[in-house]
């Protein structure tokens, strides 16, 4: 009974590691998912006239994205009072933010663990004709540009992930124009 016992509890231990790593990729997928569309998404609603003006103009950007003009995947969408907060599907907070001009912003993920950054990382940016990224900063540090400068650039190494992905809660933030 005891040998029955042991090895239905190691097979249900093996069965819950398969079940919980395949969740993992799942939401690993989904934030996958969730960076590209919301991208696509703010380029392609708001770039019609040369620049991001009309967004950053607005007194509460996250209900702009949300509930105006629906842009935002609803999944992200996480109603605050009268507002709305971004989250991403590993359960961090998004900011997006215009980067010093009209012509371009930035997606921040926050609260990422070190697996989820080197993953993040990883994404291949390299459809350029619909995503136009320009650079790649970990925990504020820049560790890719588009077009290639000095010695960054795309694709990001195994090797400079690991080493950027370094700190207990990670942030990841994307350039975009």
């Amino acid at each position: 009974v005891l040998a029955v016992i042991s090895v239905i509890s190691l097979l249900s231990i093996s069965a819950f590691k398969i079940v919980s790593n395949a969740y993992g990729v799942f939401k690993m997928t989904m934030a996958t998912s969730e960076i590209k569309d919301l991208q696509k998404a703010i380029s392609g609603f708001y770039n019609y006239s040369g620049d991001y003006d009309q967004l950053f103009q607005e007194e509460d950007v996250y209900k702009t994205l949300c509930e105006t003009d629906k842009v935002a995947p609803n999944q992200m969408c996480i109603k605050n009072g009268t507002s709305y907060i971004l989250r991403h599907r590993l359960s961090g907070n998004v900011e997006i933010t215009p980067s010093g001009d009209s012509k371009s912003y930035l997606i921040k993920f926050e609260g990422l663990t070190n697996k989820n950054c080197v993953d993040l990382t990883q994404i291949s940016w390299l459809d350029r004709k619909k995503i136009n990224i320009y650079q790649i900063d970990v925990n504020d540090v820049a560790i890719a540009y588009f077009p290639k400068r000095a010695d960054k650039g795309f694709p990001i190494t195994s090797a400079t992930s690991f080493a950027a992905c370094n700190k207990k809660e990670n942030s990841i933030t994307w350039y975009f124009y």
